[in-house]
C-alpha cells in the first residue's frame, strides 16, 4: 500500500467524521432553538391568558352593573 493509496482510503472516513461533528453541532443548535421557541410560547399564552382573565372579568363587572 502506497502513501498515495492510504490517503485516499482515509480521505471519505476524515470527511464522514467532520459530517457527523457538523451534524452534532446542528442538532445541539436545533434543541436550543427549540427549547428558546417553547418559553417563548408559554410566555406569550400566559399573557393572552392574561389578558382574557381581565375582559372576562370586566365584562363581567359590567354585566352585573347593568343588570
Amino acid at each position: 500500500m502506497t502513501a498515495a493509496t492510504a490517503f485516499a482510503a482515509i480521505g471519505p472516513a476524515v470527511a464522514m467524521i467532520a459530517l457527523q461533528m457538523q451534524l452534532g453541532e446542528i442538532s445541539s443548535l436545533v434543541r436550543t432553538n427549540i427549547a428558546l421557541t417553547t418559553q417563548t410560547l408559554k410566555a406569550i399564552r400566559n399573557e393572552q391568558w392574561s389578558d382574557l382573565e381581565g375582559l372576562a372579568g370586566s365584562i363581567d363587572d359590567a354585566s352585573q352593573k347593568v343588570s
